[in-house]
């Protein structure tokens, strides 16, 4: 069985005959228009692909005589190193990063018989060399409100964070300034933080398509109206794969918190 691994590592474990290790991106989906010249509908296919790695090792000749599986349950060890600088794992509803490891057995006038497994590969990024991510982040927004034909003064919310790089696990402090001079009783002030996911084809041609997840929430509770307040909380960060996906080009991750 195979285990997550790092990329420039040794993968090490027990195949039989020959094993072919993988690394590919993947993204594909369609679209369907209406042609006004005839008004028929038209579907076209967008495809992207890239091609990390695909190796494959000999573990046993199948046309030496000594080397013919004996019956009952027989093992190789294995050793295959990653290249560096590999993108993230990574499975979206329009693509995906993959890392494969297929094992072969060559049975003579039979077919060959075939498991695959899946592993994983996390791209480690040392926030220390990015400097600009230890910088605070404040940003505000305002919203007006008419209320019983009467309009009053907009709605102004102040949200800061201390830096903008964080790692899975790590917990995000939040501070929000809420002013609410309306009529309107706020029931809760909640923080999603959104999974946004660029897919690029390649053929027919460039094209784009987006996905949005909701990856983590924090509830911070009600404001009443006529009246302001401070809100802060902390949202910790789930297991998620990195925003930085090097030498990936058809696939694009980043990380957005909501109010």
């Amino acid at each position: 069985m195979l285990h997550a691994a790092g990329h420039g590592t040794l993968l090490s474990g027990w195949l039989d005959t020959c094993s072919t290790f993988a690394g590919e991106a993947h993204a594909s989906w369609h679209e369907t228009e209406t042609r006004h010249h005839n008004n028929e509908r038209h579907t076209t296919q967008y495809t992207g692909q890239e091609l990390y790695f695909n190796n494959t090792i000999y573990l046993v000749t199948s046309n030496i005589k000594e080397n013919v599986l004996p019956v009952g349950d027989v093992t190789y060890p294995f050793s295959y190193a990653l290249p560096v600088k590999l993108p993230s794992s990574f499975e979206g509803s329009y693509g995906y990063i993959r890392y494969t490891v297929r094992a072969t057995l060559d049975r003579p006038w039979k077919f060959n018989q075939d498991a695959k497994s899946v592993f994983t590969v996390i791209s480690h990024t040392d926030l220390n060399l990015l400097p600009q991510l230890r910088s605070p982040l404040t940003q505000t927004k305002t919203k007006s409100v008419c209320c019983l034909c009467c309009n009053t003064g907009p709605m102004t919310m102040v949200a800061r964070i201390p830096f903008t790089g964080f790692v899975s696990g790590q917990d995000i402090p939040l501070t929000i300034d809420m002013e609410n001079p309306t009529r309107i009783n706020i029931n809760n002030v909640n923080c999603v933080m959104m999974q946004v996911s660029t897919f690029q084809s390649q053929q027919p041609y460039a094209s784009f398509r987006y996905e949005r997840r909701p990856v983590a929430k924090l509830d911070l509770g009600p404001v009443e109206r006529n009246s302001s307040k401070l809100l802060d909380g902390t949202m910790k960060i789930p297991p998620s794969p990195p925003s930085l996906l090097p030498n990936c080009n058809i696939i694009k991750l980043q990380y957005i918190i909501e109010v």
